[in-house]
């Protein structure tokens, strides 16, 4: 099918355990919406059983905790779209099957429910035809496109407490937790800069921080794709930052609590797509 550019962790043998964290661009999530489209047809070849397909694609599990049905792998919602079938993802990503309207549907991006998009779109659809373009509504796009990708204003530098000074170049040794955090070091580059150092599942993780609120993107090892990352003191003792890995789906709100007495850290790390929230210490 030509998807050469993904990312799928899996263990030392290879072998991923299947059910989730497959990272795709926008037009290889459609490319597989299209294979469930024509029943698991590519290029004039039968690449999957169209047999097992219609089996994977009905709901074999009817109460779900929501009001959607589940089969193999596949949501299916019913009640008003009862030949629709989804993959759903972590944190907004979206691959949404309507073989009555020959289409597929694909959702990236995080900080919102991929839900409340839908009234939208089935709005939106139209018949064969080509639809008049609706300038109010197209130019409001264009607005929003350009605010989009505006970068951030830069804030004023608030003035650090003073236990930045003494934990600033330490390397703080973590406690196990299920992140794979074995130790984080905090750099001051210049005033507008922080350089964070973590070890991440044996591998050293390097941030640099924007401290006055501007994003400063970096390449994350462990997923290839471009991280970026925020820090700001909260109070005299404890530091904010933001790891959005921007090209993947975690964001992280590392929340660091600092003890000068006992040399020690306290991690209060949230993740804003779904993972648990974990709270880690660490000493020098």
């Amino acid at each position: 099918m030509g998807i050469t550019n993904f990312y799928w962790p899996a263990d030392p043998q290879g072998v991923s355990y299947g059910w989730a964290d497959m990272q795709l661009h926008p037009y290889d999530m459609l490319k597989i919406g299209q294979l469930m489209l024509y029943k698991g047809k590519w290029g004039g070849k039968q690449l999957v059983s169209e047999n097992w397909l219609n089996t994977a694609t009905i709901a074999h599990v009817k109460k779900t905790g929501g009001s959607d049905g589940y089969g193999y792998y596949w949501w299916v919602p019913g009640g008003n779209y009862p030949d629709v079938f989804e993959a759903v993802g972590r944190g907004g990503q979206r691959i949404t099957v309507w073989p009555s309207k020959d289409m597929v549907i694909v959702f990236t991006g995080g900080g919102f429910n991929t839900s409340d998009l839908v009234p939208f779109i089935v709005k939106a659809i139209k018949e064969d035809s080509t639809p008049g373009k609706n300038q109010p509504a197209y130019q409001t796009l264009k607005r929003n496109i350009v605010k989009a990708a505006t970068p951030p204003i830069a804030l004023k530098i608030k003035a650090k407490p003073a236990i930045a000074s003494s934990i600033e170049g330490k390397r703080y040794s973590l406690d196990a937790n299920s992140l794979g955090f074995s130790s984080i070091r905090i750099t001051a580059v210049n005033e507008k800069e922080y350089r964070i150092e973590i070890t991440w599942n044996g591998q050293n993780v390097v941030c640099e921080a924007g401290l006055d609120g501007v994003p400063r993107f970096s390449m994350n090892p462990l997923v290839r794709l471009e991280q970026a990352c925020t820090a700001k003191w909260i109070n005299d003792k404890s530091l904010e930052i933001q790891l959005d890995m921007v090209a993947a789906i975690n964001n992280y709100t590392l929340t660091c609590g600092f003890d000068a007495g006992t040399n020690s850290i306290t991690i209060i790390a949230k993740e804003g797509t779904g993972l648990n929230n974990e709270i880690i210490k660490g000493k020098l």
